[in-house]
């Protein structure tokens, strides 16, 4: 359980006007989490208690400002604010003429919420597409389940971003746009570009091989391996990272800052921060090699640093 002094941070976090959005999340989310795991929240056998704790959440995310403490332990009054609105929606779950699940909350509400925190974790949010619609407080009714519910909340919501994200790598990939897979080629072999490699060995059914696609465009079979492993797999890994809204939010965030002290030795303006805006943020899409003739220094030193060392970096952001 979260105690006074952490709660107190916490608050101060969320209503700082100074504060970036991404810490402001940060805070609502560990905020969410005290209240779940607190043993004073108000607790219910109901099937539907989901749905009621879910509407008690948007409140507090909406509402928070409206919070104010009135004795010496502001995670009690805290708690007391959140069970006097959830045990009003506990008692709806009783009242046959209610049907909580038609409870929703009000456009506005929930436009100011995405507008302060952004994507913040809700019970009556739905994953799936395509009519198949799942209220995440429907996998989270029981309130004795060894996962928390939060937690069950943010997996479930996770798992259907990563879902939607690979839509959309799905659909660059087979389109291009921005041509930078089909300008990453072997030398005389132009027609061997990434593109072509990933569309037959991953888009295609069934997948082809890498010897019979080697036999179709004249190329021997290990100059393809090595342009596929050392070309093209790593560019794979910066489309991915470009659709990563997690990674995105935190190189325009002030905690990107630490990634500018990680550089090869004397060479601080090949710093891990400027490197990742460049491949992730920039429009159209710069290259490795763009980047390495721009800084005049090889190519090869811009991709052994990337690898080894900013990658890990980002990847402690990823979904």
């Amino acid at each position: 359980m979260c105690d006074d002094a952490q709660i107190q941070a916490l608050l101060d976090e969320i209503r700082s006007p100074d504060a970036a959005p991404l810490l402001r999340r940060k805070a609502l989310s560990r905020l969410l989490l005290c209240i779940q795991r607190s043993p004073k929240l108000r607790r219910s056998r109901h099937p539907d208690y989901g749905h009621a704790l879910s509407l008690t959440m948007e409140r507090v995310c909406r509402a928070i400002d409206e919070f104010s403490p009135r004795s010496a332990s502001v995670s009690t009054d805290l708690m007391n604010w959140v069970n006097g609105y959830l045990e009003g929606r506990i008692r709806d779950l009783r009242n046959p003429d209610t049907k909580i699940k038609d409870l929703h909350r009000p456009e506005r509400g929930e436009r100011e919420i995405k507008r302060e925190f952004g994507n913040v974790v809700l019970l009556d949010q739905s994953i799936g597409e395509d009519g198949n619609q799942t209220p995440l407080g429907d996998l989270t009714s029981d309130p004795r389940q060894d996962m928390t519910l939060l937690e069950s909340w943010i997996q479930a919501l996770q798992q259907a971003q990563k879902q939607r994200i690979g839509l959309e790598i799905h659909r660059y990939l087979a389109a291009d746009p921005d041509a930078i897979l089909q300008g990453c080629h072997p030398n005389k072999f132009l027609e061997c570009h990434c593109q072509a490699l990933i569309q037959r060995l991953h888009l295609s059914e069934p997948p082809e091989t890498r010897r019979a696609i080697a036999q179709d465009f004249g190329i021997p079979e290990q100059t393809l391996y090595t342009h596929w492993r050392e070309k093209c797999l790593p560019l794979l890994q910066i489309v991915a990272l470009r659709f990563d809204p997690q990674v995105i939010e935190f190189l325009q965030s002030d905690e990107a800052q630490c990634l500018g002290d990680c550089h090869p030795p004397a060479q601080e303006f090949c710093n891990c921060l400027d490197v990742a805006k460049r491949l992730l943020l920039s429009q159209p899409p710069e290259s490795m090699g763009a980047i390495a003739r721009d800084l005049k220094i090889k190519e090869s030193t811009v991709a052994k640093h990337w690898q080894s060392d900013c990658l890990p970096r980002l990847k402690k952001h990823r979904l």
